[in-house]
């Protein structure tokens, strides 16, 4: 069983090591953005830029959870040989994703007002950036599906993309005087090659592997009943860790003024770096769990041990260089207007690795088809909430109610694993 793991391990590191260089690449592209931008727009407009992205993680919650949901179920019906029946699950939900998406893109348009009014940003750029949203339904519905499959290279690739024209456009646009609305235009035309470029991906993997494996196709009653049991714990896990993750930014918007907004987004962007360097590890982990689980080989607790072992080495040891170095960082990243927020970097940090580790959690339960996990992370989102509402005067605030809220989070999911652990062995 331990040579069998060691193999398991070997491969884990190694799809590891292809999305951990392509996050490497996409991470650099989207810190060149956001630190020219920051500089070419200024505090004030840099934080409308950043609390729309913000805003649009929210919306997108729906395309995270599908992506997860294609991931797992290509990871289950890969183990279980049914490549007609993964190709036959994608194309259903692609023509469902596809006319929801529609629908809330018009909704969206027409709650413009509010929205702009709420945020005091601009109702073009809005309009603009929500196009977005039916684009990356689809899209992550091809992401997932080659999450799933383990094709991590083609999986890296869309997301360079992405970034690649996100960085390119916007640093022109904005050049020639375009402002805020070029960076949106930017991300939708990104956007879209990303959707070309996985789709066709996918249809050629899908097509070499069912030439060697066959499988009955999934009935529509069939797919209402994959959707009805596993979808809505997926749809909720994401749609709570990404409010976790984003909606200090907006309520920061709110309760400071325009240029301390800035600020802090200067300060969540550089403390999110430990979150992203661990990303690709929990990328790779869902459908090494997911297939190990459906399976039934006995890996999936092992492996969420050396996933939670490697991301405390590497983001503990970039925490205690941003304690160390604070304002090496901020100064590198953003330059010397932005050292404000020097001191709160450590503070900022800590609460992202309690969040990245949470995270880990998260996957394996659904990886596992866990249900109970909803709970801490509901949890740690109405205590966010609560305690930035009454603690807003200033930056180190919200920091220490967002460090709070991650700490309380984390330690229910370590309450909940060992519970589980408990009563039946995973």
């Amino acid at each position: 069983m331990e040579k069998k793991f060691e193999s398991t391990r070997y491969n884990l590191v190694k799809s590891t090591g292809f999305v951990l260089f392509g996050s490497v690449i996409i991470n650099i592209l989207n810190y060149i953005f956001t630190i020219l931008i920051g500089r070419l727009l200024g505090p004030a407009a840099y934080g409308e830029v950043a609390v729309i992205l913000g805003l649009s993680t929210i919306l997108t919650v729906p395309a995270l959870s599908l992506t997860t949901f294609m991931a797992t179920y290509s990871a289950k019906y890969k183990a279980e040989k049914k490549i007609s029946s993964l190709n036959h699950l994608r194309t259903r939900t692609v023509s469902y994703v596809f006319v929801t998406g529609l629908g809330v893109l018009i909704l969206f348009w027409l709650s413009l007002p509010w929205l702009s009014a709420f945020l005091k940003i601009g109702k073009s750029s809005l309009f603009i950036y929500a196009i977005v949203f039916p684009i990356s339904l689809v899209s992550s519905v091809n992401t997932g599906t080659l999450q799933g499959l383990k094709a991590f290279i083609p999986f890296s690739i869309t997301g360079i993309i992405t970034t690649f024209f996100k960085l390119v456009l916007s640093l022109l646009l904005v050049n020639l005087g375009f402002w805020i609305n070029s960076v949106m235009f930017a991300i939708v035309l990104g956007g879209f090659l990303s959707y070309l470029f996985g789709h066709y991906q996918v249809r050629s993997i899908l097509f070499l592997l069912s030439r060697g494996l066959r499988g009955r196709p999934v009935h529509k009653k069939d797919f209402l009943k994959e959707i009805i049991s596993f979808a809505p714990h997926i749809f909720l896990s994401t749609l709570f860790i990404t409010l976790f993750s984003n909606i200090d930014l907006i309520l920061a918007k709110h309760y400071l003024s325009p240029t301390l907004a800035g600020f802090y987004s200067a300060l969540s962007v550089t403390g999110k770096i430990i979150s992203y360097i661990s990303g690709a590890l929990i990328s790779v982990m869902l459908p090494f769990v997911s297939s190990s689980h459906t399976k039934k080989d006995g890996k999936s607790e092992k492996i969420l041990y050396f996933s939670l072992s490697i991301i405390l080495i590497v983001s503990g040891g970039t925490l205690a260089f941003f304690t160390l170095y604070p304002k090496l960082v901020i100064s590198l990243l953003f330059g010397a207007n932005y050292l404000t927020v020097s001191p709160y970097l450590y503070l900022f940090g800590l609460a992202m690795l309690f969040m990245t580790l949470s995270s880990v959690f998260a996957n394996f339960f659904i990886g596992i088809g866990g249900k109970k996990f909803i709970y801490p992370l509901l949890f740690g989102v109405i205590m966010e909430v609560v305690l930035i509402y009454f603690y807003h005067e200033n930056i180190l605030d919200i920091t220490l109610s967002v460090v709070k809220a991650a700490f309380v989070m984390l330690t229910g999911l370590i309450v909940i694993f060992l519970i589980s652990k408990r009563k039946a062995k995973i």
